[in-house]
């Protein structure tokens, strides 16, 4: 058993996802190669499950099973022109984190298995960050965003919204190594992911880079007051933390994401603008004049474009995302509640971007409880062990990955790209084992 299900193999994979993603960018390669290989690291996954799996695991997975199996017949029974093959891929997304969540818990709680080395997501965070700065130098790097419109780059990597994620939990790993390590690769590692968070142009990745830094710090001195050995420790980090996260608060305006807001912002005019030309067009001002002079209309409605721009540049269209999608999900029927609308329903359009209304519109009640159970069963675990040993709040080790699993959850629930991309919840995964390992949760 240990020499087919071991670290090293686990270690390879998480090595390899950053590679993968840069040689399918660069080769101009289908995606197909990282799904193929995700995928059979699922199949991996699954095989453990079955083969170390106890009674609660079984049920589980059975439980699943139907759902899928419901959900596939009952949509192409009930939906004319359903295509099974798409819906079948849309399912592998969606069960992707909990059958790698239900192995990382049956793997890492069994007493043998030891949490991966640190220097794993140094790593990581290093090829992320080199080759950032390798495509800017050779001027081959990509846009944040579709046919570069807002600024931003992402290096040779083709999601924005999924690397900026994961470049938040590397930001935490390498802030842990590099405080109980005297190398100077979680240093350089450090530096990189902060420069790629602040690059990248996204408001999640932005605000959770400032988050972590400044937050940290600020745990930092409320500890020194319980244990005052800890500011000879650590308070030259808390130093470079504290001006990286002041840094990007002095130089935001010149930021890729200011930019965008800006943009965004002008958005939300031109929404209200468009809503309300109509009533100002008279034999003298035609629209285009109107459009070409916004205060005619701002005048009027000041109200109104507030507000305009405050979502605009909130949730960048996903709160009309929400709501059409959840008047789709209102009038559905009772099976398609259950088990979702799907992407192939009529006058579906576009994900809300918001995951855990993505699994409950696309998927159904069925697939939340499925998809959040043992998620919410170990943060539980987490939530109590820190309580029975509230000493450890107050370790790196698991405060700094606290924070992160915060802003995972906050993502979860307001911008996505987590739950139903691959890529990102194995991260999401073994952050919620590394802290429930952590906090000294025995094996039941």
């Amino acid at each position: 058993m240990e020499k087919i299900y071991n670290n090293k193999i686990i270690t390879i994979f998480f090595l390899i996802q950053p590679i993968v993603d840069i040689l399918t960018s660069l080769l101009n390669i289908t995606a197909s190669v990282g799904i193929l290989l995700r995928g059979l690291f699922a199949l991996y996954a699954l095989s453990y499950c079955f083969i170390k799996g106890n009674k609660w695991t079984y049920i589980y997975l059975a439980v699943s099973s139907i759902y899928l199996l419901t959900n596939l017949i009952g949509h192409a029974h009930l939906n004319d022109g359903f295509i099974v093959g798409t819906q079948m891929n849309s399912l592998i997304h969606l069960t992707y984190f909990p059958v790698v969540l239900l192995f990382f818990y049956k793997y890492f709680t069994n007493n043998k298995a030891k949490l991966l080395d640190n220097k794993t997501f140094i790593l990581n965070s290093l090829i992320i960050g080199l080759s950032l700065v390798l495509s800017m130098a050779t001027k081959t790097n990509l846009c944040s965003y579709e046919k570069c419109i807002m600024h931003g780059t992402t290096g040779w990597f083709n999601s924005a919204n999924e690397y900026g994620i994961i470049l938040v939990f590397l930001l935490s790993i390498s802030m842990t190594y590099m405080m109980k390590s005297k190398s100077i690769l979680p240093v350089l590692s450090y530096l990189l992911t902060n420069a790629f968070m602040v690059l990248i142009g996204t408001k999640t990745t932005y605000i959770a880079m400032l988050f972590i830094n400044i937050g940290y710090v600020l745990f930092y001195i409320v500890s020194c007051f319980i244990d005052k050995k800890r500011i000879k420790k650590y308070y030259r980090y808390n130093i470079l933390f504290l001006v990286m996260g002041i840094s990007a608060i002095i130089f935001f305006p010149m930021t890729p994401l200011k930019y965008n807001i800006d943009l965004r912002a002008q958005d939300g005019i031109e929404k209200v603008v468009d809503n309300n030309v109509e009533e100002k067009v008279d034999i003298d001002i035609s629209k285009e004049e109107l459009h070409d002079n916004y205060q005619i209309v701002i005048d009027d409605h000041k109200n109104e474009v507030e507000d305009s721009q405050k979502r605009t540049v909130a949730f960048n269209g996903r709160d009309e995302f929400l709501s059409a999608n959840k008047q789709l999900y209102k009038e559905a029927s009772l099976f398609d509640k259950l088990f979702g609308i799907t992407t192939q329903a009529k006058g579906y359009e576009h994900l809300t971007e918001m995951d855990m209304f993505d699994v409950l519109f696309l998927y159904g009640i069925f697939a939340v409880i499925l998809d959040i159970v043992l998620m919410a069963y170990i943060i539980v675990k987490i939530l109590i062990g820190l309580i029975k040993h509230i000493d450890l709040l107050f370790d790196s080790d698991v405060a700094l990955p606290g924070m992160t699993l915060f802003v995972f959850l906050l993502v979860i629930w307001f911008a996505g790209h987590v739950l139903l991309q691959p890529a990102v919840s194995i991260y999401l995964a073994y952050l919620l084992i590394y802290l429930y390992k952590k906090v000294g949760v025995k094996n039941e």
